[in-house]
């Protein structure tokens, strides 16, 4: 959606009414509002860790808060939010600073880093508060360069393995949607509702 430097920035009340509109047609049709806000230099350079890390945690903070608070009833329901570190010491306690910004749940997404390293995040943001994973190139990245025939192999057997260790992993250690949401009563008709 957008960065933490734009929403500060000239383009801010654009924004806010793109995501208004957003939010209004989701709340009217019952859609769940996922947020995916993307951390960037504004410059030719690429943000330090400690940059990405702050730019992350305070678009968690004021996109969730903000959208609450200003926007109620229009607020994200769920953000897909990308790592907010690097440095491997430091994994859990700015994930733990996500949790405590984001007013709702979040998920990770993977972005375009090693399966392995991947698993490690994983672990490490479902420990801190995170709700589970938005998975795509982790697993399947390296497919992209094979032939047909070993690429087919490679997402049957290995991009399968994968999503299975991710999903036991977030099965295990991920915070429940319903630690923030309850779920009324659904009857057999919900879809006829208009």
């Amino acid at each position: 959606m957008a960065s933490i430097a734009e929403v500060t920035a000239d383009t801010a009340p654009e924004i806010e009414t793109f995501v208004a509109h957003v939010a209004a047609d989701c709340h009217t049709h019952e859609i769940p509002l996922m947020l995916e806000p993307l951390a960037y230099s504004l410059t030719d350079q690429p943000l330090t860790p400690a940059e990405k890390r702050y730019v992350v945690v305070e678009t968690a903070r004021r996109l969730t808060r903000r959208l609450t608070r200003r926007l109620t009833p229009l607020g994200a329901d769920l953000l897909k939010a990308e790592f907010p570190s690097s440095p491997e010491g430091e994994w859990a306690e700015a994930c733990a600073e996500v949790s405590a910004a984001s007013v709702c749940p979040w998920i990770l997404l993977s972005g375009a880093v090693d399966f392995e390293v991947y698993l490690r995040q994983v672990e490490t943001a479902c420990r801190a508060g995170a709700s589970g994973i938005a998975v795509g190139r982790a697993v399947w990245q390296e497919a992209v360069e094979m032939p047909p025939p070993a690429r087919a192999e490679f997402l049957r057997s290995t991009a399968r393995d994968r999503l299975t260790r991710l999903t036991a992993l977030c099965t295990a250690l991920a915070r429940p949607w319903s630690d923030v949401y309850s779920a009324g009563e659904v009857g057999v008709d919900w879809y006829q509702r208009a």
